[in-house]
């Protein structure tokens, strides 16, 4: 059998393989970037008429942006409280400001306005303060459903155990006779 030469650049080639592309992005990744670049797109051009109200909202929700950085939970649930108690804190004056002309001295009146942002802020930390006391008090309503179902099933042991006698309740193999 007669071998091939081949050079030692061509034997570095074949052994080496070549660059794969890299995969292709999935899916959803690409429909929630398109959808954030629609996002933008439209934000951007509504902001000569929005900017009022993007002012008041930003003020407004400082809370929520901490609450999205501090929270840790991936699920994001203190972040997602704070932020719809805070909204709601946040929605009477965006009222105001579009019942009145939504201009930027409108929007900067509310923004410097003790009360306005003591409401909003306020709403934030009930929404802070629900986060953190109703867990507690569900957990303490379980508990106590619990309490209850172990004294009725305990009852109901004892009532067997007087029906039946005490074997049945040492779990032991009723005698079977021959």
């Amino acid at each position: 059998m007669a071998k091939k030469a081949t050079s030692g650049a061509a034997r570095g080639r074949a052994a080496t393989k070549p660059s794969a592309a890299p995969p292709p992005a999935p899916a959803s990744s690409r429909k929630t970037s398109g959808r954030i670049l629609w996002f933008t797109v439209i934000v951007a051009l509504l902001l000569p008429w929005i900017l009022p109200s993007m002012i008041v909202v930003l003020v407004g929700m400082v809370p929520t942006l901490i609450a999205l950085v501090v929270d840790r939970n991936p699920r994001k649930l203190s972040a997602a409280t704070i932020a719809s108690l805070n909204f709601a804190g946040v929605l009477p004056y965006l009222v105001k400001l579009w019942s009145k002309s939504q201009s930027l001295e409108n929007a900067l009146n509310i923004v410097v306005d003790v009360f306005a942002l003591a409401v909003m802020y306020g709403a934030a930390g009930f929404g802070l303060m629900i986060y953190m006391t109703v867990p507690a008090f569900v957990a303490s309503i379980f508990m106590v459903i619990s309490q209850r179902r172990i004294a009725v099933l305990r009852e109901t042991q004892r009532k067997i155990i007087d029906e039946w006698g005490e074997s049945i309740a040492r779990a032991e193999e009723p005698e079977q006779k021959s």
